[in-house]
C-alpha cells in the first residue's frame, strides 16, 4: 500500500496498478501514453487525480474497490463487471458504456444527459448510489421524453444522492424507479414525485420554505409509508415537509453534535396520516 504517493508512466502504453499488502491513497496517477488502464488487487486503490491522455478502456478487477478523483474521459470505457468492490468514478457527456460491480459503487454523473452511445449499468450491488446536481437530475426527469437524457441511459441504481436541491422538481419514476434518496441543498419548495412507498429521503440542510414529497400510487393504497430522515447539527430545523396520501410517515431525527444534543424541527401537512413515528437520537418537535 501508499499513501499520499504518486505513479507516473510517460511512456508505458498500459498501465497496471495492482493493490496488494495494505490500502493505497494516491495523489496522482499519471500514464498519458497508455491505451490502456487496468486495476487489480485485493486493497483499495484511491487516487485523488488522473492523467489518461491517451486512455480508451480502464478496467477494475480490484476486488476491494476504486476511487478515481478526475472525470473518466467521454469516449473511454469503464468495465467494473469483475470488481466485487466499492468503485467511485465520475462521468461527464460519455459515449460509451461505464459497467460497474458486486460492490456498492458511487457514479457521479455530472450532466443531465449522457452523450450519444452512452450508458451506465451499475452491476450487481445492493446500495449502488447515482450523484447529480438539482439542476441535472431536474433536467433529466422533466418528462417522459426523458429516455434521451440520463434517466433512460441507467440501470441498477438503488440510491440517489442529490446536491444542491433547491427549486427543483425530480421524477425518481424516471430516473431508475430509485427509492431511497438523500438530499443536500436548502430544498426550498423542491419536489420528489413518484418515490415507492416505502421509500426513504435523508435530509441534510435546512429547508427553507417547504419539501414535498409524493408516493406514487398513494391513492390507491391504504397502507402507504414513507421514511423521513433528517440529519444535522444540534437544533436542525427541517422546515415544512408535505406528503399527500400516505398512511404512516416514519420520522428519524439524528443529531450529528458530539456535545450536547437539541431537538429537531419539522413541520408536516399530511393529509392522510394516521400513524407519526418518530425515532432518533435528536427526538422531533412537530
Amino acid at each position: 500500500g501508499v499513501t499520499a504517493g504518486t505513479v507516473t508512466d510517460a511512456t508505458a502504453t498500459s498501465l497496471t496498478v495492482n493493490g496488494s499488502g495494505a490500502n493505497s491513497s494516491l495523489t496522482a496517477i499519471s500514464a498519458a501514453a497508455a491505451t490502456s488502464v487496468t486495476f487489480t488487487g485485493d486493497k483499495t486503490i484511491a487516487s485523488a487525480g488522473e492523467t489518461f491522455t491517451a486512455a480508451t478502456a480502464i478496467t477494475s478487477t480490484n476486488s476491494s474497490g476504486v476511487t478515481l478523483g478526475t472525470a473518466i474521459g467521454t469516449a473511454v470505457t469503464y468495465n467494473g463487471t469483475d470488481s466485487a468492490g466499492v468503485d467511485t468514478i465520475t462521468l461527464g457527456a460519455s459515449t460509451v458504456a461505464t459497467t460497474t460491480g458486486a460492490g456498492d459503487d458511487v457514479v457521479t454523473i455530472g450532466v443531465a444527459a449522457l452523450g450519444t452511445g452512452g450508458s451506465v449499468d451499475a452491476g450487481a450491488g445492493t446500495g449502488d448510489t447515482l450523484k447529480m446536481s438539482g439542476a441535472n437530475a431536474a433536467t433529466a426527469t422533466a418528462s417522459t421524453t426523458a429516455s434521451a437524457k440520463v434517466a433512460g441511459q441507467i440501470s441498477g441504481f438503488e440510491k440517489a444522492h442529490i446536491t444542491g436541491f433547491t427549486n427543483q422538481t425530480v421524477d425518481l419514476a424516471l430516473l431508475d424507479n430509485i427509492s431511497y434518496v438523500t438530499t443536500a441543498g436548502s430544498g426550498a419548495t423542491s419536489t420528489l414525485s413518484n418515490i415507492a412507498s416505502g421509500g426513504t429521503v435523508i435530509d441534510t440542510d435546512l429547508n427553507g420554505t417547504g419539501f414535498t414529497v409524493s408516493v406514487v400510487g398513494s391513492g390507491a393504497s391504504s397502507t402507504d409509508s414513507l421514511n423521513w430522515i433528517q440529519t444535522g447539527a444540534a437544533g436542525f430545523d427541517g422546515g415544512l415537509l408535505t406528503v399527500d396520501g400516505v398512511e404512516t410517515l416514519n420520522i428519524t431525527g439524528t443529531d450529528s453534535t458530539t456535545a450536547t444534543i437539541t431537538a429537531h424541527t419539522l413541520a408536516v401537512d399530511a393529509d392522510a396520516v394516521k400513524a407519526i413515528v418518530v425515532t432518533g437520537n435528536s427526538g422531533i418537535i412537530l
